[in-house]
């Protein structure tokens, strides 16, 4: 058999690891436990965070983390929300087309009913509507009243598929939402159509996003 080119014994291995020298970079300190903040262990940084005195009784790790995560980030997320929401607005999206705002709301109406019948997540259905209006702002040529039901039930597919654990299947979509009465070679080419149309960036801020920054915030609800 060929011979390894060397060999270490296994507390020889452990020893090596373990008189690794630590390597500074910037804020973080590399050694054999893996990269962490300088501060990570600082007194001072632990004594500022808001969690510090609420009750371990009261409250759970998850619930002391997010508020803390919020007093650290929460500028820094809002104005990065905020700026993304300019970058993907969708206002004027019924300008070019014969869909009207009228029609544009009872298909909402429509859409919110599906979702909540099949247990979708709420930020299904903000997405959902967020892909609709920004794919008629997008989308070439103009569109008809007869391309709304095919979009809006394509656009709650994509979202499903995004944000639910169990997301909506084609069958499902085809039987149960569409009635049979849609065609599934369409629903996939226009799936497809508004993914290019949207450079594939799916996910873009909702009002959801800031409604539950406010939830909290103003009446301390978490949702």
């Amino acid at each position: 058999p060929q011979k390894a080119p060397f060999q270490v014994a296994p507390m020889q291995l452990q020893e090596s690891f373990d008189n690794t020298p630590m390597i500074s970079d910037g804020d973080l300190i590399m050694n054999n436990q893996g990269p962490f903040p300088s501060n990570a262990c600082s007194s001072t940084n632990a004594d500022s965070h808001p969690s510090k005195y609420l009750s371990r009784e009261l409250t759970t790790e998850i619930q002391r983390q997010n508020i803390n995560v919020r007093a650290d980030l929460a500028e820094d997320v809002d104005k990065y929300l905020r700026n993304l929401e300019l970058e993907y607005s969708s206002s004027g999206c019924l300008t070019r087309h014969k869909i009207t705002p009228a029609l544009r709301a009872r298909m909402v109406d429509w859409m919110i009913e599906v979702l909540t019948n099949f247990r979708c997540d709420d930020q299904t259905f903000f997405l959902a509507i967020n892909l609709l209006d920004r794919y008629f702002k997008n989308c070439t040529g103009s569109k008809e009243v007869s391309d709304l039901h095919v979009t809006g039930v394509t656009t709650m597919f994509i979202a499903s598929k995004f944000e639910d654990i169990y997301p909506l299947k084609m069958k499902t979509v085809f039987e149960k939402i569409a009635h049979k009465k849609l065609d599934i070679k369409k629903i996939k080419t226009l799936e497809l159509e508004i993914m290019k149309s949207i450079d594939y960036k799916i996910h873009a801020p909702t009002i959801l996003d800031f409604l539950k920054v406010y939830l909290v915030e103003v009446l301390g609800i978490e949702i």
